[in-house]
């Protein structure tokens, strides 16, 4: 990862020039970001767990309805 980390950061400054006001790389960015990701949202989950539970509950009044 380092290796395309430095090609990356030397291709970028000498495309843009030395003086560029960017001087962190993009696979560094890339990197913090995916130590922070999540798999599934709080709200996600919440909206899940929801209609999961009213789903099986409307079920469960449909086979009491139909008995």
């Amino acid at each position: 990862m380092d290796s395309r980390c430095s090609s990356s950061a030397d291709s970028r400054l000498t495309g843009r020039g030395v003086g560029s006001i960017n001087t962190t790389p993009i696979c560094a960015r890339v990197e913090s970001y995916e130590g922070e990701k999540k798999c599934i949202s709080d709200v996600r989950r919440t909206f899940c767990l929801f209609v999961t539970f009213d789903l099986l509950f409307i079920t469960l009044l449909w086979i009491i309805e139909l008995n």
